[in-house]
């Protein structure tokens, strides 16, 4: 019904979901708090602790995310992205003693090129050296909450 009313306005796409959202937004009831951070296009929460999610399933049953050009790659290449559990299996010799629960508490692992997205609560490790895949892990301040 909503979306034959938009079909009947001549309209592009952008103004067609415009107008399917307005409908939702518009007959929905929400609290003055949830209005106010509607119009103020604030997050409707924060967190003070980022939660990790660690795939406790047999490894053939569990769900991987392939890579975005798995049609450009050899075909002897691995098409999973990695997951934190192969990038604990790839961790430097000078975190061996960690177990998994830790590392993916403590632990970043980003690329040796410098990005703008890192948090202010990590910093280098002094003790870590790059692995085989140029990435190094970096220590958190804060831990993270582990949801398995």
């Amino acid at each position: 019904m909503i979306s034959n009313k938009a079909r009947r306005v001549n309209s592009t796409l952008r103004q067609h979901v415009r107008i399917i959202g307005n409908k939702f937004l518009n007959n929905v009831e929400v609290s003055a708090q949830e209005a106010i951070y509607l119009l103020l296009q604030l997050p409707p929460k924060r967190c003070s602790r980022e939660v990790v999610f660690l795939n406790t399933s047999e490894p053939d049953e569990q769900v991987y995310l392939l890579k975005s050009n798995i049609d450009q790659l050899p075909d002897d290449a691995q098409v999973a992205e990695s997951n934190i559990i192969s990038r604990y299996a790839d961790r430097p010799h000078t975190l061996e003693n960690i177990c998994l629960a830790e590392y993916a508490a403590y632990y970043n692992s980003t690329s040796t090129v410098p990005t703008s997205a890192n948090s202010d609560d990590e910093f280098e490790d002094d003790n870590s050296t790059a692995t085989h895949n140029s990435s190094t892990p970096k220590r958190r301040l804060d831990a993270r909450v582990i949801r398995t």
